[in-house]
């Protein structure tokens, strides 16, 4: 197991959460944009209806409600999406995180590599010139 594993399995957890948090408000997005769409066509479809006489006072008031739910539901649309973008903004975070790290492992592992074929090499020297020090004795 290398030395940065563990820190890599953290930052790797980070990011996935990071994406289960996003993925999770942008289903609570989709689901309020759904029940919008479906608030504005009731809406249009009352005030589109013909109605009798007696009746128009009540459609008017529940026009007025629907309205203020469309209101309300604007608004939590609207604080949704600022969710979002911090949620964006801590995936993109956590990504820079993880690559960073990632980068670290990979310099850590081309020098530790560069050792190895430097140990070796040196191996290879040393048998060498032990190969060619009797001859170099005569």
């Amino acid at each position: 197991m290398s030395r940065f594993a563990a820190v890599l399995e953290v930052r790797r957890q980070a990011v996935d959460q990071a994406r289960r948090a996003l993925a999770a408000l942008e289903r609570q997005r989709a689901a309020l944009i759904e029940e919008l769409a479906r608030q504005r066509a009731a809406l249009a479809e009352a005030e589109s209806a013909p109605v009798p006489p007696p009746w128009r006072e009540q459609l008017a008031r529940f026009a007025q409600a629907m309205r203020a739910q469309l209101q309300q539901g604007e608004a939590r649309l609207a604080e949704l999406e600022q969710r979002i973008d911090g949620a964006r903004d801590q995936l993109a975070q956590a990504m820079r995180e993880l690559k960073a790290i990632e980068a670290v492992r990979a310099r850590d592992a081309r020098a530790a590599a560069r050792r190895a074929a430097r140990a070796e090499q040196r191996l290879y020297d040393e048998r060498a010139a032990a190969r060619h020090a009797p001859e170099a004795a005569r």
